[in-house]
């Protein structure tokens, strides 16, 4: 042996070793150009394969998903909505808005190998949005459902209401999906009542009911949990949004 050539690295030690996927495919690749072998055991390692990468994309999703929320971006609410209610009261609560908080949790998703986006359908005068989240490696989750009726508040025309719905909802299933929940800038110094974002949801799922046996069981529970915290300001915001849209279920009957 020349002293180039002892001086040469024995490179098969070197050589990464096969990963499951990269063994199996060889084992396919040789069943396909074998004339011998049998096409059934071929379906068979074909199955295998396709099994084993999927569930390698779900643990590496899995794996993902834990690095996004150990260091999960920062949502804050940005924007504060006021609009008269039917009955001349007035109805105001902050949230997230979806152009602001889109961009942060898209840049911590991609960080990790993830997108989202959202599946919307309509069907009996609601809408719903799915927001699905989809690893590099391929393997896709619904993550979060909601759904509900046109947003006709503050005088919006048709469209104008099932878009705002759809923005609602895509907000929500979006920060749902990633566990991610926005910080209420209106709650600093509060150390009594309800939290402003259970108020909020509260008055969603009010707003969301199609019928007075919803309402109804839903106005119970916001009251309670409003009248526990000793909460009189979102009592009666509940009590007015439970009187209007029993005013308008009357008038639908009509």
């Amino acid at each position: 042996m020349t002293p180039t050539q002892a001086a040469i690295p024995d490179m098969e030690r070197f050589e990464k070793p096969e990963n499951g996927s990269t063994s199996l495919m060889k084992i396919v690749e040789r069943a396909v150009f074998d004339p011998n072998f049998d096409a059934a055991k071929l379906a068979v390692l074909l199955d295998v394969k396709l099994k084993f990468e999927a569930d390698e994309a779900r643990k590496a999703y899995i794996t993902a998903m834990q690095q996004f929320k150990a260091n999960p971006p920062e949502i804050n609410k940005t924007k504060h909505v006021s609009f008269p209610t039917k009955g001349g009261d007035k109805t105001e609560y902050d949230h997230a808005e979806l152009h602001v908080i889109v961009p942060l949790i898209a840049g911590a998703l991609r960080a990790v190998g993830i997108t989202h986006s959202w599946r919307c359908s309509d069907a009996n005068g609601r809408t719903t949005v799915t927001c699905v989240l989809t690893h590099s490696m391929g393997h896709s989750e619904d993550a979060a459902t909601l759904s509900g009726p046109p947003d006709t508040s503050g005088g919006k025309n048709s469209i104008q209401a099932i878009g705002s719905t759809v923005t609602y909802l895509e907000r929500y299933t979006l920060l749902s999906a990633t566990g991610l929940a926005a910080l209420g800038m209106d709650d600093d110094g509060k150390t009594e009542g309800m939290p402003s974002q259970s108020i909020t949801d509260y008055l969603t799922q009010l707003r969301d009911d199609s019928n007075l046996i919803d309402l109804r069981v839903h106005f119970n529970e916001a009251y309670q949990k409003a009248k526990d915290a000793k909460d009189t300001d979102a009592q009666a915001r509940f009590i007015r949004l439970y009187e209007e849209k029993k005013k308008e279920f009357r008038e639908h009957k009509q």
